[in-house]
C-alpha cells in the first residue's frame, strides 16, 4: 500500500532502512514501467551484487554509484582475510587480491555491469587534500543515450568542475 507520485499527486516518502532492503523491497512494490533514477552512495563495502542485479533486471533505471575504491583495495590485500567476504559480497568471487584502485573499479565493470545489457562509464575521483581517500562515480544504464551523455559529461565539465573543488 505504498503511495505513487503522479502528476496530479507528486509525492516523496521517506525509508530509513538498509538501502539493500529498502531498494529491493521497492522494485518488488513499485510500477515496472516507471523510470528510476537511483543513486547509491554506500556506507563502506555495504551494497551487495543482488542489489544492482535487482535495479539492472527491473530495467527502465538508470544508476550513479559511488564506488568505494580505496575500500576495496584496502579489503581485498591479501593479508585482509578477514574483509574478503564484503568483496565477494560486492565484486562475486573474482576479483584481482592485493590490486589497484584501478583493478577493483574493472572488476567491478566486468563482474557486475558487462554480463548485463547495461553500458557503465566511470569517472575516479580524491578525496580533498591528501588525495588518500579514491571512489569512483560508476553509472550505469540500459539506455545508449544516457550512456553516452553521462559519459560526455563525466569526461569534460564533471571532470573539471570537481577537480577545481577539489584541489
Amino acid at each position: 500500500d505504498i503511495p505513487t507520485a503522479t502528476a496530479s499527486c507528486p509525492q516523496v516518502r521517506i525509508f530509513n532502512t538498509d538501502c539493500n532492503s529498502g531498494v529491493k523491497w521497492l522494485i518488488e512494490n513499485s510500477r515496472d514501467y516507471s523510470p528510476w533514477f537511483v543513486f547509491i552512495d554506500p556506507e563502506r563495502l555495504s551494497v551487495d551484487i543482488e542489489l544492482v542485479n535487482k535495479i539492472i533486471e527491473r530495467g527502465n533505471t538508470d544508476i550513479l554509484l559511488n564506488f568505494q575504491t580505496t575500500a576495496y583495495r584496502r579489503a581485498g590485500a591479501e593479508d585482509a582475510h578477514h574483509a574478503h567476504g564484503a568483496v565477494d559480497a560486492g565484486l562475486g568471487e573474482d576479483w584481482p587480491i592485493d590490486g589497484s584502485d584501478d583493478d577493483f573499479v574493472e572488476a567491478f565493470e566486468q563482474n557486475i555491469i558487462d554480463p548485463t545489457t547495461y553500458e557503465s562509464v566511470s569517472r575516479k575521483m580524491l578525496s580533498e587534500g591528501g588525495k588518500q581517500w579514491r571512489y569512483d562515480l560508476i553509472f550505469a544504464s540500459g539506455a545508449g543515450v544516457a550512456e553516452k551523455i553521462m559519459s560526455d559529461i563525466m569526461g569534460n565539465r564533471l571532470k573539471k568542475d570537481v577537480m577545481s573543488e577539489i584541489m
